[in-house]
């Protein structure tokens, strides 16, 4: 009894002791919590090899922090960009005068890189853009590139790591948050690739596995889901959100290309055939009691995300994370976390922000059922 005893008292202290890692695998439920701050603003990526953690934006948001789940080093990275004041090699871009948020980050398929969206923050969000790709080892900044035409907050390496898409338009042409293009950029060279012209807002992006296909989310008054092919530029099909559903905050192909699961804000996420577009099922999300929103309308839906063997399904909001069983389409899990959520690679650990509010948020590993 007394080992017992002794042993709830150091799990407890290893848990509540500022910045404290417990090294252990989650269990029973019991989160793993990491020394690295992050919000529900926030963009979140993993690593290939399920090493290395990239979080951007949200708490602090013109950096990228760069974890290292081994060392537990963390790197930070200022993102660069700007028309108003643009980078020289001599100096960094004076925060004071602008910067930039990084709304998305994402992991080039062989790990050695990264890119991230930044979505200007200088009183006109979204007008003045850019992608920066870093070495994700050493941190090193690569190249900046499409200043001015990046729009809202989707940024996706195609598989074979040789393309970058984006939403964007210029802006000259237009001061929206959101692009009517998709642009692809060459990630070698970061010169521009094609665009496809969508003619509806994009909210969210994702190449299909085989690199064929892309998919984007639309924003009312055109909340379309929308999968194109990527090297005719034509629409392979289109569906509008079912129900009065004003936006499509997430797009994520399946792991064997067969499905695309997309996200809500009203805790609704949609599993559609990737080849057809026909709807196979709807995820209606279990709203947290320990969100940042409480009494908000259910938001536990707006980000979606499957894990590598496909049989898992995470969707999370601000209230909420949710499981779900695939091919059942079951709910087997609700977790106190908020977003943003990512799979580790082994598919049976969940990353989240922790849902308190109670100061600085970090992040958590749970181990999924």
């Amino acid at each position: 009894m007394k080992t017992v005893l002794l042993m709830s008292a150091i799990i407890a202290a290893m848990f509540s002791a500022a910045g404290a890692m417990c090294r252990v695998p989650a269990v029973h439920n019991v989160p793993q919590k990491l020394p690295l701050a992050a919000s529900e603003e926030s963009s979140l990526a993993v690593s290939p090899d399920g090493q290395t953690l990239a979080v951007g934006g949200g708490t602090f948001a013109d950096t990228v922090l760069l974890y290292n789940r081994h060392t537990h080093h963390t790197q930070i990275l200022r993102i660069r960009g700007s028309m108003f004041n643009p980078p020289r090699p001599d100096r960094e871009i004076d925060p004071a005068l602008y910067y930039m948020s990084a709304a998305s980050v994402q992991f080039s398929p062989d790990g050695r890189t990264l890119v991230n969206g930044g979505t200007a923050i200088n009183g006109a969000v979204g007008e003045n853009s850019s992608l920066n790709i870093w070495d994700a080892r050493t941190g090193k900044h690569l190249r900046l590139f499409g200043m001015g035409s990046v729009k809202g907050p989707g940024v996706a390496f195609s598989p074979n790591g040789k393309l970058v898409a984006c939403s964007g338009q210029e802006v000259k042409t237009s001061r929206a948050l959101y692009g009517r293009e998709i642009r692809f950029w060459s990630a070698e060279t970061g010169k521009p690739a094609g665009i496809i012209q969508t003619q509806t807002p994009i909210s969210a992006l994702d190449f299909s596995p085989d690199g064929r296909l892309v998919a984007t989310g639309g924003i009312i008054p055109s909340p379309f889901v929308q999968v194109w092919n990527v090297h005719s530029h034509r629409e392979v099909w289109s569906q509008r959100l079912p129900g009065n559903l004003p936006l499509v905050t997430s797009v994520r192909f399946s792991p064997n290309g067969r499905f695309l699961a997309t996200g809500s804000q009203e805790g609704i996420a949609f599993l559609w055939e990737a080849k057809t577009g026909r709807l196979v099922s709807k995820f209606t999300a279990v709203h947290s009691q320990s969100s940042f929103y409480p009494s908000s309308a259910p938001d536990a839906a707006r980000v979606v995300v499957f894990s590598a063997d496909g049989k898992r399904l995470a969707t999370g909001g601000t209230g909420g994370v949710n499981i779900w069983s695939l091919p059942s389409h079951k709910q087997v899990q609700t977790l106190q976390a908020v977003m943003p959520i990512a799979f580790l690679p082994d598919g049976r650990h969940l990353l989240t922000v922790d849902a308190s509010r109670t100061g600085i948020n970090h992040l958590l590993i749970w181990q999924i059922h």
